[in-house]
């Protein structure tokens, strides 16, 4: 079973960016996700973090491995530089 939640590791792991960018987006407010505070960690909704990929929520491309791994490079590649924030509004 997948934990719910991703932490800033493995959003950044999947968005292709530093945790680094993840915070700084955080504290300018234009994370393309909203975190969820837990205690002091932030934690990110997998859900809304695959809808913002492209990914289902079914099948092997929600699951960890090769086809998920694939999937996060696609999108990624379709954000355009923003030379190194992440930027929703493209």
């Amino acid at each position: 079973m997948t934990a719910e939640t991703l932490h800033a590791g493995e959003l950044a792991a999947r968005l292709g960016v530093s945790t680094w960018t993840i915070y700084e987006s955080v504290r300018r407010g234009d994370c393309p996700v909203r975190p969820i505070r837990v205690g002091k960690r932030l934690v990110w909704p997998r859900a809304q973090v695959d809808r913002l990929l492209g990914l289902n929520d079914e099948g092997p491309a929600a699951t960890a491995g090769p086809v998920a791994t694939s999937a996060v490079t696609n999108a990624t590649d379709r954000i355009p530089e923003t030379g190194g924030r992440l930027d929703v509004t493209a």
